[in-house]
């Protein structure tokens, strides 16, 4: 008779780590589903992001351009000693102004 209690036991121990198991089944499913969502998401979300490059199309980096345009304004404010410095600033703040506009429209890109 002992022997039909301890096959009891047995039977309750191994039905109890069934139930555990498939209580471990059903948790990893839910994770399955929550990270299938998230994922679904970030594909979208990643589908409809814009890039924006931190270079000019060329490749040139921005600090080269930098220079360069710093350069320029060094050679204008030499030329602006011996020219009309009035004309020149005109000259020069009309020309920020076009490329302040231009910059906000990507079809006319620098």
């Amino acid at each position: 008779r002992a022997y039909a209690s301890d096959e009891k036991k047995q039977a309750l121990a191994d039905m109890s780590e069934m139930v555990e198991v498939d209580a471990l089944f059903e948790k990893s499913a839910h994770q399955k589903a929550l990270l299938s969502a998230q994922i679904a998401e970030l594909k979208t979300v990643l589908a409809n992001a814009r890039a924006y490059a931190s270079d000019a199309p060329d490749g040139t980096p921005d600090a080269e351009l930098r220079e360069g345009v710093q350069e320029v304004n060094r050679i204008i404010d030499e030329a602006s000693k011996f020219e009309d410095a009035d004309a020149i600033r005109k000259q020069r703040a009309f020309d920020r102004a076009v490329k302040t506009e231009r910059a906000r429209d990507s079809e006319h890109d620098w």
